[in-house]
């Protein structure tokens, strides 16, 4: 990090027009922000900005004009299956009951992001349950999917998730100006 932030730095001071960007997790922005400040010869930063990708989104979509998609959180997720939950329990066969039951409901909520996360489409599940499985598995998946589509649906053209901000980015980024010819660390 050290040796990183004096290129930074010394990039930085020899071209005073070009944006440098550091991407670092969300938690140590201001952590490395301060960092930078401290090791900076003027101690200012006026062409490098600390921030984590989703801020870096987020900045984006505001050049480019993008209104800001409202991202649910994990509480938000919650309230959605369990609804989801309801709506849906007679589709559900191994799961029925599950949902009573404490900390399934954070469970479910981890899978349904890491399906969004890792790109799985209902499709993809639907072509699992088709295979060669299992009955409990097949099961299990197909109660997956019931919670999935129907998550998808209640979401859609209303919410993004956490998980999707970084896939919008990645579709608009190559229009921003603010980006172009910046150096990103």
């Amino acid at each position: 990090t050290e040796t990183a932030f004096r290129e930074i730095i010394e990039a930085s001071v020899r071209e005073p027009d070009r944006s440098f960007f550091v991407i670092v997790p969300e938690q140590y922005s201001m952590q490395m922000q301060k960092r930078l400040l401290d090791m900076h010869p003027d101690h200012a930063t006026e062409n490098i900005d600390v921030l984590s990708f989703n801020r870096l989104a987020y900045r984006v979509f505001h050049e480019l004009n993008i209104v800001n998609p409202d991202s649910m959180d994990d509480a938000g997720k919650a309230m959605i299956l369990r609804r989801v939950a309801a709506e849906h329990g007679k589709e559900l066969t191994v799961w029925k009951e599950q949902f009573k039951k404490p900390g399934f409901v954070n469970g479910m909520k981890s899978m349904i992001s890491e399906l969004y996360q890792y790109g799985i489409r209902p499709e993809d599940l639907e072509n699992m349950i088709a295979g060669n499985l299992k009955p409990v598995l097949k099961q299990k998946l197909s109660d997956m999917l019931v919670m999935y589509r129907g998550f998808s649906d209640f979401i859609r053209d209303r919410f993004i998730t956490t998980e999707e901000l970084l896939d919008i980015f990645a579709r608009v980024m190559q229009g921003s100006g603010m980006l172009r010819g910046s150096v990103i660390y």
